[in-house]
């Protein structure tokens, strides 16, 4: 749409055709064949009723300026303050947000690094002499009672 363009509400349009005089139609030529003539109206035209005056709920046209009721700039006021502190809780908890994710990161990081460091003995393990791999066996010892026992992979047993 051009800048000298707008748009027209219901009211301006109704007040503009109310202004448009209706012109008569042509009378129609007494020698005229009965193939051309226009069918004559059956009743006679009669002037558009002046149409009623916009109702409050209709949206104004653009550029008029209604005066402000009483009370409305109070609420108006209100209403961007209460938006404000809203503006204020949202923006706080998206910092929140934003360490809590950064913390996160720094946590997945550091499991990654220990899982990188980690050995598993089962996983590199392969016998010198027989070859097998992945069976593994370590003699652990309580420091508390002093009891021995044997942690680790054995091969399967054959079942007799």
């Amino acid at each position: 749409m051009a800048a000298d363009e707008r748009v027209l509400s219901q009211a301006e349009i109704d007040a503009l055709t109310a202004k448009v005089p209706v012109k008569p139609r042509p009378a129609v030529a007494a020698g005229a064949p009965a193939a051309t003539a226009a069918p004559a109206s059956p009743r006679p035209e009669s002037p558009r009723p002046e149409p009623p005056p916009p109702r409050p709920s209709q949206a104004e046209p653009a550029g008029v300026v209604r005066p402000v009721q009483s009370g409305e700039i109070e609420a108006l006021q209100k209403r961007i303050d209460d938006l404000t502190r809203q503006l204020v809780k949202v923006a706080g908890l998206a910092q929140r947000i934003d360490a809590l994710e950064e913390t996160v990161e720094k946590q997945k990081q550091l499991l990654a690094q220990r899982n990188a460091n980690a050995w598993n003995p089962r996983d590199t393990f392969r016998c010198g002499g027989c070859k097998s791999a992945n069976l593994v066996a370590v003699k652990m010892k309580c420091t508390a009672c002093g009891r021995e026992a044997w942690i680790g992979w054995w091969p399967k047993q054959p079942a007799h």
